[in-house]
């Protein structure tokens, strides 16, 4: 009897659609635009050489190496990591593709 009464019962339509994780990605992207990250401005310092290179300075290279102008960004470093706050900024970015 039960079993009946189930069958005949209409079933409801699910009009779901099952989301890609692309599209996911692109629906939380719309609900949550990403701020611009704050614009740090890097000093030039006069740069220094890796020998001139102390702990608790920026390891930055400027240009290329071999150079006859190569050197390093030589500002004090952020914290516990080897480049200022500038440069930190530039290194350590997100991989978040637009």
């Amino acid at each position: 009897m039960r079993r009946a009464a189930k069958l005949a019962r209409p079933k409801p339509e699910h009009n779901w659609k099952r989301l890609t994780v692309i599209a996911q990605r692109r629906m939380l992207r719309d609900a949550y635009p990403a701020t611009e990250p704050e614009e740090i401005p890097i000093h030039n310092g006069r740069g220094c050489t890796l020998l001139e290179l102390a702990h608790g300075q920026c390891r930055w290279p400027i240009n290329e190496p071999g150079a006859d102008n190569f050197c390093f960004c030589g500002n004090e470093a952020f914290q516990s990591l080897p480049y200022c706050v500038g440069h930190a900024r530039l290194a350590y970015r997100s991989t978040r593709s637009a």
